[in-house]
C-alpha cells in the first residue's frame, strides 16, 4: 500500500505512524484482511517475484512478504543524507512496548509474533516489567548513538546542519 493508506487491519502508532504495537501473524492478517474492499482509489500493489528477481518497497511503503516456497531472503535500508533526519526521528521517537504486554526483542524490528505465531511452541513477545525500558527500545537508542557517533567522526557537524536547515524551513512556514 502506498504511504498514504493504512492498510485494513493495521494501527499505526508513535509521532509518525511508523511503530506499531498490535501486530498481527502475517497468516491472520492474509484470513482476516486479504479480501477487504481496498479504497478505491487506494489498491495495494501486488505481485509474484520469481528465482533470480528482485523487489524495491520505497521507503514509507506498507508491504509484506509470504513465501510461496523455500526463500531465501535480503532486505537492507539505507540511510543517505536525504533521509537522515527521517531516521534519527524514528530512532528517537520510539515508542516503547507496553509494561506488562511483552517486548518484540532486541534482535530486529519484526515482532517474534509475527514471524512464529505460537506462544506455546517458543514465540511470541519477551516479558518487559512496568517503568522499564523494553529491550526493542534500548536497541534503537544504542543504534541511533552509533549513528551519531559515526556521522560526527565521518561529517564532523552535518546532522546538526541538517537539523538547523530543517528548523528554518519550518519557522519560515515551508
Amino acid at each position: 500500500y502506498p504511504p498514504h493508506v493504512t492498510p485494513p487491519g493495521v494501527r499505526p502508532q508513535g509521532p509518525d505512524g511508523a511503530e506499531q504495537q498490535s501486530e498481527v501473524s502475517l497468516i491472520e492478517w492474509f484470513l482476516a484482511h486479504y479480501n477487504s474492499e481496498d479504497d478505491a482509489n487506494a489498491k495495494r500493489l501486488e505481485c509474484v517475484t520469481r528465482a533470480g528477481e528482485l523487489m524495491y518497497v520505497p521507503r514509507g511503503w506498507w508491504h509484506c512478504v509470504l513465501n510461496l516456497e523455500t526463500t531465501v531472503a535480503l532486505t537492507h535500508n539505507t540511510v543517505t543524507e536525504r533521509n537522515l533526519l527521517k531516521v534519527t526521528d524514528f530512532l528517537e521517537q520510539s515508542t516503547p512496548c507496553s509494561g506488562g504486554k511483552g517486548c518484540r526483542g532486541g534482535s530486529g524490528d519484526v515482532p517474534t509474533s509475527v514471524i512464529y505465531p505460537y506462544p506455546e511452541k517458543g514465540g511470541g513477545t519477551v516479558p518487559v516489567a512496568p517503568g522499564d525500558i523494553c529491550e526493542c527500545v534500548r536497541s534503537k537508542l544504542k543504534l541511533l548513538s552509533a549513528l551519531k557517533d559515526g556521522l560526527h567522526k565521518a561529517k564532523p557537524g552535518r546532522l546538526q546542519a541538517l537539523q538547523e536547515e530543517r528548523k528554518a524551513k519550518e519557522e519560515a512556514g515551508q
